[in-house]
C-alpha cells in the first residue's frame, strides 16, 4: 500500500509563516509538492516542496537550496526560497520554486524527445554556468519537478 509523505489534508497551513499550502499538486512517501504564492503584487504562483529533515544532509541541502537561489537561467525553474519548519512537531525541510504550468513527465508522454535533444539542451546549460563542462558538470532529474545543479568544483 502505497502511502504520501504530507496530503491534502495540509492544504490551508502555512509555512514557516509566510507560504500558504493553497493545493496538494503531488507526493511519495518522502517528499509534497503544493501550491502556494509569493508575496509581491500580484502574487506570484509558485510551488513549495516539503521533505522530512532528519537526512544527514539535511543542513547541506539548505545551503545548496540558497545558494541556487542566485542563479538565473531562462530554461531552468528559480528557486526563491529554502529553510526548516514544523508541522505538527515534524520538522521539515522546504524550497519554493517558481510555478511550472507544465511538467517534463507529462510533455514526454505527448511528445518524446528525440535522441540529439538531451545533449543539446545540456550543452546549453553548460554554457551559462561558467567553468562548468560536461566532464565537470553532471545534472540529475528525480521525480519531477526536482532539478538539482552540482554545487562547488
Amino acid at each position: 500500500m502505497s502511502s504520501v509523505f504530507l496530503g491534502s489534508d495540509c492544504v490551508g497551513r502555512i509555512i514557516d509563516g509566510r507560504f500558504t499550502l493553497l493545493r496538494w499538486l503531488g507526493g511519495t512517501e518522502q517528499s509534497s509538492v503544493f501550491f502556494t504564492e509569493l508575496d509581491a503584487d500580484p502574487a506570484k504562483q509558485a510551488a513549495i516542496k516539503l521533505t522530512p529533515a532528519n537526512a544527514v544532509d539535511a543542513e547541506t541541502r539548505i545551503a545548496q537550496w540558497t545558494a541556487a537561489t542566485t542563479l538565473f537561467h531562462p530554461h531552468l525553474i528559480r528557486l526563491s526560497h529554502a529553510g526548516r519548519c514544523n508541522v505538527d512537531g515534524v520538522d521539515l525541510l522546504y524550497v519554493v520554486t517558481e510555478y511550472a504550468e507544465e511538467v517534463l513527465s507529462e510533455i514526454l508522454r505527448e511528445r518524446p524527445l528525440t535522441p540529439a535533444k538531451p545533449g543539446i539542451c545540456s550543452a546549453r546549460l553548460w554554457t551559462r554556468f561558467p567553468g562548468s563542462t560536461p566532464a565537470t558538470s553532471c545534472m540529475v532529474i528525480s521525480s519531477p519537478p526536482t532539478l538539482w545543479l552540482p554545487m562547488g568544483n
